[in-house]
Formats: structure tokens, C-alpha cells, sequence
């Protein structure tokens, strides 16, 4: 299966979304509306929740088809 990968930044974390992975279960969507909607185009928002409320909810994708990473700064900030 060919891994079809996309990511989405705001200032502090970059979401990537593996389309091959997605079952379309719609967790993230449910939760997260202002974020995840699949009715436009782009279907993530990063500006329509905090940087938290968005890792929440890509936490709870039952595939793992959504996942996140702190951007360089932000990695920094919370680095041990």
C-alpha cells in the first residue's frame, strides 16, 4: 500500500494525516470540528483550536493515522 502522507503547522506542532491508515472512523471530526472537517478543503485547520485541544484529539484517532510532532522551537522548549 503506498503511504500517502500530508502535514498541517501552526506555529507550535505539525499534524500529519496518513491517508492510508484512515478508515474515515471520524473521531478527530467529532471532537474537533473547528479543526477536522472533512467538508473543506484543506480538511485540517490548524487555527481552529489550541495546539493542546488538537493533540487531544489526535490521541484518540483509533488507526493512527493522525499523529503530531513539536515543531523545532517548540521542541526545544520541551526538551529534557
Amino acid at each position: 500500500m503506498d503511504v500517502k502522507l500530508y502535514y498541517y503547522s501552526n506555529h507550535e506542532i505539525t499534524v500529519y494525516w496518513d491517508q492510508s491508515k484512515c478508515v474515515h472512523a471520524g473521531v478527530c471530526f467529532t471532537h474537533l470540528r473547528r479543526v477536522f472537517n472533512p467538508l473543506q478543503r484543506p480538511w485540517i485547520d490548524m487555527r481552529g483550536a489550541s495546539s493542546d485541544q488538537i493533540i487531544e484529539t489526535v490521541a484518540k484517532c483509533p488507526t493512527g493515522a493522525l499523529s503530531f510532532a513539536w515543531n523545532e522551537e517548540q521542541a526545544k522548549r520541551y526538551a529534557f
